[in-house]
């Protein structure tokens, strides 16, 4: 599969850029603390939110599109120790995954914000009109790559920039999950820790150009949908999970037992630790003594529709810092209407140290 990933870049709130939110990860480090808002027992909301960036009460679209336009500057940036000139933005399309809760007005009035923010602080010009949107939740980051794929497949692009951005920190989104029973509370420990965040990576389809060596490649790509989920009684046997990942180790010419690392979009909820299980149980047909698997969740909380791009900067990021457990790596992310997105990815030799 022709997909290069040549620059990455994160927002959140243990990390203003991919560096420092990725070293924070690897210390499991948060910033966890109580929000303004309360649940159902009267208690505070935990929560991971960039308290130092917004005032409370802040627009879920005004926070996401910040997050979003930090995130690709980060990636930018990166390029730009290359030799590549912020001008990439006006050279190649830029594709945004958002949540499906957001509705189509405040989609592309958060699309029209974030190309402002980009104009503002990187002096380019950004037509709203040429950026894609998807709205798949944590699965849209994988369908963004997807969409790059395609377009580099027919020569329609050169590069693309894949951005996935979300927030849970606001008064619509805590009241949704609080109804549906899924925060963390004195009264329920089988919940998700409300979080906020943006990711990006800049992807081409050579290894070498047109924006410099590539930092990895993404092998294979699958999608499939889930028939049981939090709402309904269908019993969970993770067949959406399962198809997906199988199609993309089909396409990238491996299997699970060859994978190095795990990533997920986990919640913190039993309902996908089951589902990562069966995965295993199901799909895993040579056993190893050992898998390891990373959540981006553990320190950041859930990060929505950021959720599967967190982890594949994190991969990079592991890769490039010497401490990913091997070269290739598997992972996977959801959408709250069943989609899954499962995808393989082979990490570039690190290049040596100049120390």
């Amino acid at each position: 599969m022709n997909l290069f990933v040549a620059a990455i870049g994160m927002t959140c709130p243990v990390g203003y850029l991919a560096a420092t939110a990725c070293a924070a990860m690897r210390c499991q480090l948060n910033r966890r603390r109580e929000l303004t808002y309360h649940d159902r027992t009267g208690e505070p909301i935990v929560g991971s939110a960039m308290h130092d960036w917004f005032e409370v009460g802040t627009a879920r679209s005004e926070r996401i599109a910040v997050l979003a336009a930090r995130a690709i500057e980060d990636a930018l940036r990166g390029l730009g120790e290359r030799g590549e000139t912020d001008r990439a933005l006006e050279r190649h399309p830029l594709i945004l995954a958002l949540a499906s809760t957001l509705g189509d007005r405040e989609r592309a009035a958060l699309t029209q914000r974030v190309c402002a923010l980009l104009e503002a602080r990187l002096g380019v010009r950004v037509d709203p009109r040429r950026v894609g949107v998807i709205a798949d939740d944590a699965a849209g980051a994988y369908r963004g790559l997807a969409w790059a794929a395609e377009l580099f497949a027919s020569a329609q692009a050169e590069a693309c920039i894949v951005c996935a951005a979300d927030s849970l920190i606001s008064a619509r989104e805590l009241l949704r999950l609080e109804r549906a029973q899924r925060l963390v509370c004195a009264l329920d420990s089988d919940g998700l820790i409300p979080g906020e965040a943006a990711a990006c990576v800049v992807v081409q389809p050579r290894r070498d150009r047109p924006l410099g060596p590539a930092r990895g490649q993404v092998l294979g790509l699958g999608f499939a949908r889930e028939a049981s989920s939090l709402t309904n009684d269908v019993p969970l046997r993770a067949d959406g999970l399962v198809a997906a990942t199988r199609a993309a180790l089909d396409q990238a010419g491996r299997e699970l037992h060859e994978v190095d690392l795990r990533m997920s979009d986990l919640t913190g909820e039993s309902f996908f630790f089951k589902e990562q299980t069966l995965l295993l149980t199901r799909v895993m047909t040579t056993p190893r003594p050992e898998l390891p698997l990373w959540a981006c969740a553990t320190t950041l909380g859930h990060t929505g529709a950021a959720a599967g791009m967190c982890n594949l900067v994190w991969a990079h990021a592991a890769n490039a810092r010497g401490y990913a457990p091997g070269p290739l790596v598997f992972a996977c992310a959801g959408s709250d209407d069943g989609l899954r997105g499962a995808l393989v990815l082979s990490l570039s030799p690190r290049e040596p140290s100049r120390t």
